[in-house]
């Protein structure tokens, strides 16, 4: 995920450390002065196997309106470590969340951010990831799930299909990575303590919307309700303009409690 913002932010290079070796990575910020307290973030988990295509821009659009909502918004430049060969298809699905964690982890250590408030987002596959990471790090304070797979689902879908993808949709799983999905299932489907949004396209033929169950089901069971929201006509991107808005108004409306200086409650 590169991430091309509007001038009235700035960008900061991270160097992620994880697993011996190093990913690139950027903090972008609100143009300004920090607060003492530092500023809220929010720590974005994308699917490493959809390209832009296939997101049609939608984490930079993400990340422009947290942005200009105050916050800070974190993220892997996927694009920097294909460069270096790094190939996200040839990873496993644990080292995807141990890649989160070093992100969190490297954020978390910066003057600028409040480690209190920290959100984080997983999109389509990242959703998996980011609810492995609100187990890990017991610091995330809101979590947006949007078109989220859910690692049982996804290792069924894959078996079914026999590996085959359907025209249209994004780059497939390899069998490396769902072979690694199973040891998540149990991680990703504990009960969040912290307020979730899931959000999900009414037209999403990828991930259709009654998967969500598996988070609300689990999430329910400990903690506050999640939200759960379904955005007439929007497909797994939220492509058109209509359902591409209305998916950005209220993913900034659920991370604005974040900007309030005493935290988000949980």
């Amino acid at each position: 995920m590169t991430l091309d913002l509007p001038a009235m932010s700035q960008s900061l290079p991270l160097t992620i450390e994880v697993n011996g070796g190093s990913l690139p990575g950027t903090l972008h910020a609100p143009e300004g002065d920090t607060p003492p307290e530092g500023r809220p973030a929010v720590l974005l988990c994308d699917d490493p196997l959809a390209d832009g295509e296939a997101t049609a821009g939608l984490p930079d659009e993400i990340a422009r309106v947290l942005c200009e909502a105050g916050l800070m918004v974190a993220g892997l430049d996927r694009a920097g470590a294909a460069a270096d060969n790094r190939r996200p298809e040839d990873l496993e699905a644990g080292t995807l969340v141990d890649q989160a964690s070093a992100l969190f982890r490297a954020i978390a250590l910066r003057e600028e951010v409040d480690i209190d408030r920290i959100g984080a987002l997983g999109y389509s596959l990242g959703a998996i990831v980011a609810q492995c990471l609100i187990q890990r790090t017991k610091h995330i304070a809101r979590l947006c799930l949007l078109s989220p797979r859910s690692a049982g689902s996804l290792t069924a879908e894959f078996t079914r299909n026999n590996g085959a993808g359907e025209s249209g949709r994004p780059a497939e799983p390899t069998p490396r990575l769902i072979e690694s999905l199973p040891a998540l299932s149990a991680e990703s489907g504990r009960p969040c303590g912290s307020p979730m949004l899931i959000l999900h396209g009414a037209a999403d033929r990828i991930v259709p919307p009654e998967q969500t169950l598996v988070y609300l089901e689990s999430s329910g069971r400990a903690g506050p309700r999640p939200e759960h929201m379904l955005v007439a006509q929007g497909d797994h991107a939220f492509t058109s303009p209509e359902a591409r808005a209305a998916c950005l108004v209220q993913i900034v409306r659920f991370f604005q409690p974040l900007l309030n200086a005493a935290g988000s409650p949980k």
